[in-house]
């Protein structure tokens, strides 16, 4: 786990390790959004299957999303509950 990522590269390769993981599922739980300021906050409900043991995973998520004025994403903090991993 990391506190902090930043660049494309470092992003793909954190998310590289999601792949051990098989049949993801995502929920939308709420979202509310600040077109204005172009900031976005969701919560999400995700399960999967651990590959190696086949135990479940369960895990909430809180994501905000602040994109530039050409619609890409300038920063994104997810908030999760690293016990749960």
């Amino acid at each position: 786990m990391t506190s902090r990522i930043e660049g494309v590269d470092r992003l793909v390769a954190y998310f590289g390790g999601a792949r051990r993981w098989r049949d993801w599922r995502f929920d939308e739980v709420n979202t509310v959004d600040d077109a204005a300021r172009r900031l976005y906050v969701a919560e999400i409900h995700a399960s999967a299957t651990w590959i190696e043991t086949g135990a479940a995973y369960e895990q909430d998520y809180v994501i905000w999303m602040a994109l530039d004025q050409d619609g890409r994403i300038q920063s994104w903090r997810e908030y999760w509950d690293k016990a749960r991993v």
